[in-house]
């Protein structure tokens, strides 16, 4: 999800990415920030996967301090339903619960992140 922001005033990005980070940080995410050429990007996944890193969160703060976008990407491999007949007769079901258990919670995250965005923007 993408979201342009136009404000009459400044906003400091380093700020607004080291907060971003921060937060992700209090709710038991590994995030790795790093300054781009256009912005700010912020790399963010589970602690226990780090190696794995299937399950991660992209945000890239691009454009100036007035008038910039920011972006939420999820790499989160989602269940194939192809053949979920086939996967539940070898038992598989559970796995296929997990793996959309998960993707709920990233889901929540990513909602949860996007409203202290605001409340970030509002602040700074």
């Amino acid at each position: 999800m993408k979201k342009q922001y136009i404000r009459e005033r400044e906003t400091n990005l380093e700020e607004l990415t080291q907060s971003i980070a921060e937060f992700l940080r209090q709710i038991d995410l590994k995030a790795n920030m790093e300054e781009t050429a256009t912005g700010y990007e912020i790399s963010a996944y589970a602690k226990t996967n780090q190696k794995t890193a299937k399950q991660a969160m992209h945000i890239t703060i691009d454009g100036k301090p007035e008038e910039f976008t920011i972006e939420i990407k999820s790499t989160i491999e989602k269940p194939k339903l192809r053949n979920i007949w086939l996967m539940h007769m070898f038992g598989a079901g559970a796995i296929l619960v997990r793996q959309w258990r998960e993707e709920e919670l990233w889901m929540k995250i990513e909602r949860e992140l996007w409203r202290h965005i605001e409340t970030l923007i509002e602040q700074i």
